[in-house]
């Protein structure tokens, strides 16, 4: 029997497999092992068992941060949806000027988070924004508005990506189906229902877990326009975490929510695979 040399195997899948382990697994379990302590992130840790958890429970800025990253996700993941859908429906006809405004809708996605933030900040500010219509309603000092204020920032600076994803996908649709549905006398609406819906399937999936992540996840947006305000009505669980570690210098709680955030992520990109998924 001949044997098999995994020196080649260990030299190609070696370096990737430590940075793995270095910098995503043991991170993930020293932060698990955060939480059953109480460190300042000086003094060496002091080991509380499962206060953190029981701490968590009727902590109300928790609650309240828990239930903002909900909403913004819910805010934001159906525009990255259907929007961008209809867009790249539009931009995958040809016409004049196509390319240039496949250009227009991708260039929001260049810039860095904290240059769109700062741009979006001045546009909502109140007395010298260029949107006269903004000035009159404040939405970063509008308790029921600032969420959706910053929430809308970032919908748009990745709206370009979302269109080239289901450009991608809608490529990748053969064209001999679409002429076998206009032989058989289907109308354009029919033709998006049973051929361009079901075989965007995949990218769907794709877009809606990737945007369920991203958002529940949240930070640049929360940190650079409205930084948590008013108040704590910009909270999400991303921004008190960072809140707690240097702000209040609370490692061990903080690590707790950071668990509470990764079971939730992972249950949330589960459940939607498993609805918009194929097997």
């Amino acid at each position: 029997m001949k044997k098999t040399n995994i020196t080649p195997i260990l030299f190609f899948i070696g370096p990737i497999s430590f940075f793995i382990l270095a910098f995503t697994l043991f991170p993930t379990v020293m932060n698990f092992w955060l939480t059953f302590t109480k460190w300042d992130g000086v003094t060496p840790p002091v080991f509380v068992g499962i206060e953190n958890y029981r701490k968590l429970l009727v902590d109300s800025t928790f609650w309240l941060s828990f239930w903002n990253a909900i909403k913004y996700v819910a805010f934001v993941v159906p525009l990255t949806t259907f929007l961008p859908l209809f867009l790249a429906i539009t931009l995958y006809q040809e016409f004049k000027f196509n390319n240039v405004f496949k250009s227009i809708v991708i260039a929001p996605f260049v810039p860095s988070m904290v240059v769109i933030g700062v741009l979006w900040r001045w546009m909502y500010n109140p007395f010298v924004g260029p949107i006269p219509q903004l000035r009159a309603l404040d939405l970063l000092g509008n308790y029921g508005t600032a969420l959706y204020a910053v929430a809308f920032v970032a919908f748009w600076q990745a709206m370009g990506f979302y269109i080239y994803m289901f450009l991608a996908g809608l490529g990748s649709i053969s064209p001999a189906l679409y002429e076998a549905a206009k032989i058989d006398g289907a109308n354009s609406l029919q033709t998006f229902r049973y051929i361009t819906l079901p075989s965007l399937k995949p990218t769907f999936a794709f877009i809606v877990t990737m945007a369920i992540i991203w958002n529940l996840q949240t930070f640049d947006p929360v940190f650079v326009v409205s930084h948590g305000g008013p108040g704590f009505a910009t909270f999400t669980l991303v921004y008190y975490i960072f809140w707690l570690t240097f702000y209040r210098f609370e490692m061990g709680y903080a690590s707790t929510i950071a668990v509470i955030l990764l079971a939730l992520t992972l249950m949330i990109s589960l459940l939607s695979l498993k609805l918009l998924g194929e097997r």
